[in-house]
């Protein structure tokens, strides 16, 4: 039986539901998206989407030329205001049409092959600066896996911002996405 106060109690069951990089979340219409693997478990997902107010969950399975799935759903998936990243040819034909039409519901959707993947181009991250400007943070090895079109696509839904994290991505195996943190917080007064 799991609390009805915390997701603690999957844990004895041996289900996991590990941190933000397991799910991409769409903000605007309450959706998350998640590669089910043993750290994104859907009894589990689907739990804590109910407890933050997200209507809809889409789960699906992945599978890398290994045969293993994917291990974070935020190195092969990225969700912003209108557009969507994702490397579908990992995703089951059963399923891909769901997950890529559910997308496209909404967003502009930016096919990414394996191989960007491994240059983290799913990895990338929409941010709004104070005046309100949209900019895409990206690694610099993201950036130059992009293809020109992709590039000019993306480019519609903000600056493209590439950083050089080399290191992190070659030692940590992550990139800008795993370092930056999202805050949909109301915005403070300026008067206190």
């Amino acid at each position: 039986m799991v609390s009805t106060d915390n997701l603690l109690g999957y844990i004895d069951q041996g289900a996991f539901l590990e941190s933000t990089g397991v799910m991409v979340k769409d903000h605007i219409n309450k959706t998350i998206y998640a590669a089910l693997s043993q750290r994104c478990e859907r009894e589990a997902l689907e739990d804590y989407a109910k407890r933050i107010g997200y209507h809809r969950v889409v789960s699906f399975q992945t599978a890398l030329p290994s045969g293993q799935p994917i291990y974070h759903t935020n190195v092969m998936m990225a969700i912003g205001e209108y557009f969507a990243v994702i490397c579908s040819e990992v995703i089951p034909e059963y399923e891909r049409r769901f997950v890529v039409k559910s997308l496209a519901n909404s967003k502009q959707v930016i096919d990414i092959s394996l191989e960007q993947v491994n240059q983290f181009c799913g990895n990338i991250l929409q941010l709004e600066t104070v005046n309100g400007d949209k900019v895409i943070a990206m690694s610099q090895s993201a950036f130059n896996a992009f293809t020109p079109a992709q590039k000019q696509q993306l480019a519609t839904h903000g600056k493209l911002l590439p950083f050089d994290v080399s290191t992190i991505e070659s030692i940590g195996g992550g990139s800008v996405r795993c370092m930056l943190g999202e805050v949909f917080l109301p915005t403070r007064s300026q008067a206190l």
